[in-house]
């Protein structure tokens, strides 16, 4: 049943980022690592994640990852890419980021798109 249930939600993570597209992009070691990590919290049997020091009831933390699609995705590949900090507890870091990508995507995507425009 456990099993069953966390291969049920790893499908239903990858139809919502649209996997087969996206994993060409950004290579499967890395977003399989993504998949597994939202996976993990989406099962979770905990009745509290900790988000950045602060804790959301579980099911508020597995409807925002349920909702998390492909552009997310994309935000959250170059937020951690361009990050330089020391991170000393990457899976709290991905947690956190994975979290609140449905809330800072667009208005990232925004400030990225003016300042490149601004370049030219």
């Amino acid at each position: 049943r456990w099993i069953r249930e966390r291969m049920t939600y790893e499908q239903i993570i990858k139809d919502n980022i649209n996997y087969d597209i996206i994993v060409e992009e950004y290579g499967s070691n890395w977003l399989d690592e993504i998949v597994a990590l939202m996976v993990d919290v989406v099962c979770s049997k905990e009745p509290f994640i900790r988000i950045n020091k602060q804790e959301y009831p579980q099911e508020v933390v597995k409807s925002r990852f349920l909702k998390i699609n492909s552009m997310h995705i994309e935000y959250i590949h170059f937020s951690l890419k361009e990050n330089t900090s020391n991170v000393r507890n990457i899976r709290a870091f991905l947690i956190t980021t994975i979290y609140r990508a449905s809330e800072t995507t667009d208005n990232w995507f925004s400030a990225k798109v003016k300042y490149d425009m601004s370049k030219t």
